[in-house]
This record gives structure tokens, C-alpha cells and sequence, in this order.
């Protein structure tokens, strides 16, 4: 019993334990920073790439922005004419078919690439160890390279033509724009002069349109008391022509209500309607109407009116003859 305890606790027993937990420390340790899973949960597939430059082992496996692998490991097939041979450990639970796609992508502007899983509705499921359809995505350098440097090659062209043709107009008419410029001195100089001139008008100006700015801005005497002033003199004259109006209304309407005018249009009326009766009755006493003159003679004591009067005037002559006739 002892010496059996003895030898479990010998040092160099003690050294080999430490060993080995040093080894399998360092093994796991190193899979956790590659990537790999430390227990095995995930399966394994194979994509080939014609290039994978920028593709790195314990890269991610992405799906719709999820990480569900790593990349295990790149190898090269000098068989395939050097196709790159990418080894995937994908999570077992996510389920790939014949149609799933293997795209290489970039994740960032510095070239660092990516593998996202492109899932599509295929025919067959795939078993681990298959072989994954790969693509390649343009990374940025590629798309300005093929793309954009084209554009901006021909835009400095367009740019260095059109600097080139105004340089050439600007130096034929270097004249012109000397005069121009002459022009526009002397029109500063001609305005100075005239500011410096008129200067003592310009600030009698500005003095008098203070003194008006304040005059009308004044408490007691400006715009605003004339307002005022002119609406009390509106409602005054208002009120004078409906005070008017109302006296006249109210006297008519008094001399409705008291019957006067009734009373005076009562007897016209029926003074009228009595001169007419009479005028029905006796037309001769209102209308004189002879051939041969009066036909009846003068009641003594009256003396015949002749239907002529004797007058000079040929004109008031012939209106009485006709008036007779």
C-alpha cells in the first residue's frame, strides 16, 4: 500500500500528468482560435474556387448575416489546374441541397473575404463530405479596376479637353478681358468719386428719412393718431347721415300714423272724381268748339268774346286761327 501511493506520487508522474494536460490544453485551446469546434456539432463540405485570394482558414460561413460555420482549411489541386479546394465545417442542423451556393464575397473595403451560403430550393438533399457549388463575387478593387476607372479615365479626358479649348478662347481674347478689366476700374474709381461728391446729399438724405421715420412713428402726431383720428371722423359722419335718415324715416312715418296724408289724398280723389262726373255731364262748360263762332248769344249783361284777338304777329296769328279752326 505504500509503496504503491508512493509511485502514484512520484515526480515523474507528476511531470507526465502535467504533460499531457499541457497537450490536450494547448490542442484545444489552439482549435478555439482557429475556429474549430471543440465538440464536434457540425458537418463537413467541400467548394472549389478558381481564385480564393483573400479567403483565410478559420474565415466565417455566413447565412443571411448569420455566422453558422468556419472554413476549416485551403488547399491547391494541381489536377484542376490549380483550383483552390476550400474544406467547410457548416452546422449540422442547417439542411443544404444540390442548389445551395458557396459564394465568396467580399466583407470589407481592404479585400478580406467571406463565404455566404446561398440557399436555394433544389431537387436533392446533400450528404457531408459533398461538394458545394462555388462562386466568386467581384471584390471592390476588381469593380473600380474593371468599372469605374474607365469613367474617370474618360472624364480627366473630357475634363483636359475642355481646359484646353477655354485656355485657347482666353488667350484670343486676352485683349478683351484687359479692357474689361480697364472698364471696370475706371466704373469703381467714377463710383467713388460720385459717393465722395454726393456724400453731404446722401447724409441730408438720411437725416431726413430718420426725421420722417420718426414722425410717423410719433405717439401724438404720427400715423398712427392720424388713423385713429380719421376712424372717429368716419364713425361721426356715419352716425350724422343714420340720425338723418331716421328723422326723415320717423316724420313719414308720423304723417302716416296721424292720417293727415291719407286725409289730403281722400279729398284729391274725390275732387277729381267730382270734376270728372261734371265733365261728362257738361263738356260745353270746358270745351268751346265752333264753326261759325258763338252759337249761342251773350246773356245780357255779357258781352261777346270774340274767338280772335287781334294781333300784329303773323305767327301768333296763324297758332289762333288754328286753335278756332
Amino acid at each position: 500500500m505504500g509503496n504503491s501511493r508512493y509511485m502514484r506520487w512520484r515526480p515523474e508522474t507528476k511531470v507526465g500528468l502535467l504533460a499531457v494536460t499541457a497537450f490536450v490544453i494547448l490542442y484545444v485551446g489552439s482549435n478555439f482560435l482557429k475556429g474549430k469546434p471543440i465538440f464536434r456539432r457540425t458537418n463537413t463540405y467541400y467548394t472549389i474556387y478558381q481564385d480564393a485570394k483573400g479567403l483565410t482558414t478559420s474565415g466565417p460561413v455566413l447565412l443571411n448575416g448569420l455566422q453558422v460555420g468556419t472554413v476549416r482549411a485551403i488547399e491547391l489541386l494541381p489536377d484542376q489546374e490549380y483550383s483552390i479546394l476550400v474544406t467547410l465545417d457548416i452546422n449540422k442542423h442547417i439542411q443544404l441541397t444540390d442548389a445551395t451556393v458557396a459564394k465568396l464575397t467580399s466583407s470589407n473595403l481592404w479585400g478580406d473575404k467571406v463565404i455566404e451560403l446561398i440557399m436555394r430550393k433544389g431537387t436533392v438533399q446533400i450528404q457531408p463530405y459533398d461538394t458545394l457549388a462555388g462562386q466568386t463575387e467581384p471584390d471592390f478593387r476588381q469593380t473600380l479596376a474593371t468599372h469605374i476607372l474607365p469613367q474617370l479615365e474618360d472624364a480627366a479626358k473630357n475634363v483636359a479637353l475642355v481646359s484646353e479649348k477655354f485656355m485657347n478662347v482666353f488667350a484670343e481674347n486676352t485683349h478683351r478681358v484687359d479692357a474689361l478689366l480697364a472698364n471696370l476700374g475706371t466704373m469703381v474709381q467714377q463710383l467713388e468719386k460720385t459717393v465722395v461728391t454726393n456724400q453731404t446729399a446722401l447724409h441730408t438724405l438720411t437725416q431726413n428719412l430718420t426725421e420722417a421715420s420718426r414722425v410717423l412713428t410719433d405717439a401724438e402726431s404720427g400715423l398712427e393718431p392720424l388713423l385713429t383720428n380719421l376712424n372717429q371722423l368716419t364713425h361721426a359722419l356715419a352716425g350724422v347721415q343714420t340720425q338723418e335718415l331716421e328723422r326723415k324715416l320717423h316724420k313719414v312715418l308720423d304723417t302716416l300714423a296721424d292720417g293727415t296724408l291719407y286725409s289730403t289724398l281722400q279729398t284729391v280723389l274725390t275732387d277729381l272724381d267730382t270734376l270728372l262726373v261734371d265733365l261728362k255731364k257738361h263738356p260745353q262748360r270746358y270745351i268751346h268748339f265752333s264753326i261759325f263762332g258763338n252759337a249761342h248769344p251773350p246773356k245780357p249783361g255779357q258781352h261777346r268774346k270774340s274767338t280772335t284777338t287781334s294781333t300784329n304777329d303773323p305767327k301768333e296769328q296763324r297758332q289762333q286761327e288754328a286753335q278756332t279752326h
